[in-house]
């Protein structure tokens, strides 16, 4: 594993994003995965459902310097976890929802929630991102 990479691995957590943005400043990309989330965060202070090897939960956390512009970093997220999905899945037809959803056959398949906060000259970004492949049809949403 690379010097300047930070992993935690989990059985369960409250929320990938919430251990990191929780974690001391680092200079090291952070990188936080979960088999589940028992408090999994949403955009607008939403709810994010997932289950229990049903899913993908993962958030990184990263620096950028303070005069970076991030505006787009959610879209560019979105397309790249749409890259690897259709290599990896071989299907195409994923779509983005503005401004953090991925669909597939008119269902939310996945989320990508950015929260940052300042620290110094730098601004520090958890991208959490969660991906649902096999929910329990009893499962419901908001």
């Amino acid at each position: 594993m690379p010097k300047d990479l930070e992993c935690h691995f989990f059985d369960s957590i409250e929320s990938t994003n919430l251990f990191l943005t929780n974690r001391p400043f680092s200079n090291k990309v952070q990188l936080c995965l979960a088999r589940e989330q028992t408090q999994g965060k949403g955009q607008y202070g939403r709810n994010w459902e997932s289950q229990r090897d049903g899913s993908i939960l993962f958030s990184i956390r990263r620096n950028f310097s303070q005069e970076c512009n991030l505006n787009g970093l959610s879209l560019v997220v979105g397309l790249a976890i749409i890259k690897v999905l259709e290599q990896e899945c071989l299907v195409e037809g994923f779509k983005i929802k503005w401004p953090n959803d991925i669909y597939f056959e008119g269902n939310k398949l996945a989320g990508v929630l950015l929260e940052s906060q300042i620290q110094s000259k730098n601004q520090s970004v958890v991208i959490g991102v969660g991906i649902n492949y096999a929910l329990d049809q009893s499962m419901t949403f908001e």
